[in-house]
């Protein structure tokens, strides 16, 4: 809900995401709140001039984990990035929610996606708790079947990256070739 600040009173509920929202930024402009969720598919764009209605929903791919999975707008107010538990970082376009670029960042879930803010670099981080049920003889384990125990998995990569993207936020033109926007850096 939006809320007056001065008597806490209740302007406007905003209803769209499937799951408890996790996150909520506002674009460089102040017009635009961009909303995520857990379990949900989509970040949702809001104009909050005009609050009946989204103008628009951002795909990634977020349905199947629990966790929450962050997104973040590059310096210039033009593209949005998301992880994913595919392991891909999605970059979108703000005009139009259009996905732009994706490549993918890790082989484990990207629940985390930050732009620094001076320089064009992009930093990603990945990886989720899995447990792996295995056969034991001992069943001292609570919860589990007979002859089974619960051990961390750890073939999951969990990891932190940094991207250096191919442009500077400054000299973003509007004709760039938004394919190019990401590339490895040291990680």
């Amino acid at each position: 809900g939006i809320y007056m600040t001065d008597n806490c009173e209740l302007m406007c509920v905003l209803h769209g995401q499937r799951g408890g929202v996790t996150q909520v930024q506002w674009s460089g402009c102040g017009n635009y709140l961009y909303t995520g969720a857990r379990k949900d598919t989509s970040i949702l764009c809001w104009d909050v001039r005009y609050t009946q209605n989204t103008l628009y929903g951002i795909e990634r791919k977020t349905g199947g984990t629990n966790q929450r999975v962050w997104f973040d707008i590059e310096p210039s107010g033009r593209h949005l990035c998301s992880g994913g538990e595919d392991g891909y970082v999605t970059v979108s376009d703000l005009r139009d929610g259009s996905n732009v670029a994706s490549f993918q960042a890790a082989p484990d879930t990207v629940n985390g996606c930050r732009y620094h803010p001076h320089l064009n670099l992009l930093a990603t981080s990945s990886g989720e708790r899995r447990f792996d049920i295995t056969s034991s003889m001992d069943d001292e384990e609570e919860n589990l079947p007979s002859g089974q125990s619960c051990q961390l998995d750890s073939s999951a990569m969990n990891s932190m990256c940094i991207w250096r993207c191919r442009y500077q936020w400054k000299d973003m033109a509007v004709e760039e070739d938004a394919a190019n926007v990401v590339d490895t850096m040291d990680q």
